[in-house]
């Protein structure tokens, strides 16, 4: 993704020669000129006071009159790349988008993009899609977000959808954001809902603010495509179609390599139990008292055979790590069963988990928040309560 100056707005100040650590930049002419031997750091870019530096792409982006809505149609769901099944939360959003495109009288499009993912895409058809892009490349093989970024750039170029939805993971969220700044519009992340307005084709998306204690609605009326991340447990799966006909697009633009490499990757191994799509998580919080409470909190989910979470209490103490906590600015669960372990329920955890059929909250307070929301409430000390169901559990094993 190259850079390059526009000559209409370098004033010749000469600011960004000396910062460029590769002495890629000179004065030609009275502007400046970018050589090959640019790293593209972008730190020219900062240096720069009429923002006359900009990725060759966001020019493009710019040149292609993105804010001209009549020019875009159809929906877009990013597929996230996946090992093993699709991942439940990328039917989903298909599902949503599928709603969506039903109102506005146009066409739901997945973006297959991956090392081998081919065979993904009849399901994805089966499920709502219209159309599926299809990218495999090598270098598609781990998610690198520079490399996607300007893949999928150069694909809404292309194409010009309409809308484009992800699922509101940590790599949905970075890609989209990239994604917006390069093409000139905005990215609404971690939506709540998401409504549209047909005589304008303006989709409205509610997100929360200050700690999820607030909801705001935000739309993106004069720039095109909207862009919207969806928060995963309010996403339902769609029917599936095994009738249900569409078509498989290859595409294969130029893919760079990422200018970082990736040396070793080492994945936590939950087996079937990630907290997205496992149908049982046990979760512990401040009430177990101590790190060693958090362990039975553990011992049990073993014991169990389903996934294990935290509030934000137990991971800030580090009784758990990040990837356990239970928020909407963390993971969103719906499990047909969620164990409350000592957990008071703030509004935040309690927004992440209201998508759950079943909730069961074992704690001492019952005027606690949690106990609100518990389909069955159980006011004991879970440090006494938890090696009682470890030991009966224990038994039909």
């Amino acid at each position: 993704m190259s850079l390059t100056v526009l000559r209409e707005r370098c004033t010749g100040c000469e600011l960004c020669v000396p910062s460029c650590p590769f002495g890629a930049i000179v004065m030609k002419e009275g502007n400046a000129e970018i050589l090959e031997v640019c790293n593209e750091c972008g730190l020219c870019m900062e240096y720069c006071p009429e923002n006359a530096i900009l990725h060759l792409i966001e020019v493009e982006a710019a040149e292609a009159a993105l804010s001209a809505k009549e020019e875009h149609r159809n929906i877009w769901v990013f597929i996230e790349g996946m090992k093993g099944d699709l991942e439940e939360y990328c039917l989903g959003v298909l599902g949503k988008a599928r709603e969506l495109a039903d109102l506005l009288g146009t066409k739901v499009e997945a973006i297959l993009m991956g090392g081998q993912v081919k065979h993904y895409a009849p399901s994805l058809i089966h499920h709502g899609a219209d159309s599926v892009y299809l990218v495999e490349n090598p270098l598609l093989e781990a998610f690198q977000l520079d490399v996607y970024d300007e893949v999928l750039v150069k694909l809404i170029l292309d194409y010009r959808p309409e809308i484009v939805l992800f699922a509101a993971t940590s790599r949905g969220n970075a890609l989209a954001s990239v994604a917006a700044a390069h093409l000139k519009t905005a990215a609404a992340t971690n939506c709540l809902q998401l409504d549209i307005d047909t005589s304008e084709r303006l989709l409205l998306a509610t997100i929360p603010i200050y700690e999820a204690r607030l909801q705001i609605v935000v739309a993106t009326p004069k720039h095109r495509p909207q862009i919207v991340t969806i928060q995963t447990h309010i996403l339902k799966r769609p029917f599936l179609e095994p009738s249900r006909r569409g078509r498989l697009i290859k595409v294969k633009p130029d893919v760079e390599a990422s200018k970082t490499q990736i040396i070793d990757v080492a994945e936590r191994d939950r087996g079937e139990r990630r907290l997205e799509t496992a149908p049982i998580v046990v979760v512990g919080g401040r009430g177990l008292g101590s790190a060693e409470g958090f362990k039975k909190v553990e011992e049990l989910a073993e014991v169990f055979g389903c996934a294990v979470g935290a509030s934000k209490a137990a991971v800030d103490l580090d009784w758990a790590p990040r990837d356990y906590l239970i928020e909407w600015s963390g993971s969103n669960i719906r499990p047909r069963l969620y164990i409350a372990c000592g957990v008071s329920g703030s509004l935040e955890h309690l927004k992440a988990v209201q998508g759950s059929p079943f909730i069961v909250a074992i704690h001492s307070y019952l005027e606690d928040p949690i106990f609100k929301v518990a389909d069955l409430a159980v006011e004991k000390d879970p440090k006494e309560i938890i090696p009682k169901l470890i030991k009966e559990l224990s038994k039909f094993r």
